[in-house]
């Protein structure tokens, strides 16, 4: 059980890792859009 719990950790952390790099392209992008306006 103790495996599992530790997959589900990584998982999700990776998780978190990938929505925060998005979240800062997304941001990038907007606010390089706004620049070129």
């Amino acid at each position: 059980m103790m495996v599992i719990g530790e997959v589900l950790d990584n998982i999700s952390m990776t998780r978190w890792k990938i929505l925060e790099i998005q979240h800062r392209l997304i941001v990038n992008s907007f606010s390089a859009c706004l620049m070129h306006l």
